[in-house]
């Protein structure tokens, strides 16, 4: 089940760079018919790097260690913390 969910994350991982570029390649390609190529290379260059970074998580951090510390942030506020607060301003 663990090895699933490494698949799955590293999939993730890899479609990140990789749509991010195809997404500006079919906006080229969308304006002007003549954009293809560019199409084609930005894809290429997006698969490059996804397989690239998505190996290097894997190979480093491992891929649910990764998404897992990303997800996990604690930037996020607990209500207490949240009334906390508004309370500190009220007597101030």
């Amino acid at each position: 089940m663990n090895k699933l969910f490494e698949n799955l994350y590293w999939f993730k991982i890899f479609l990140s760079p990789f749509l991010f570029f195809n997404v500006i390649g079919i906006a080229f390609f969308l304006n002007n018919k003549h954009f293809l190529l560019l199409w084609v290379l930005l894809g290429s260059i997006g698969l490059i790097l996804g397989l690239l970074w998505a190996e290097k998580i894997r190979r480093n951090k491992g891929t649910t260690k990764y998404l897992g510390d990303i997800y996990n942030t604690d930037d996020l506020q607990s209500y207490d913390e949240i009334i906390g607060k508004e309370d500190d301003k009220r007597n101030s």
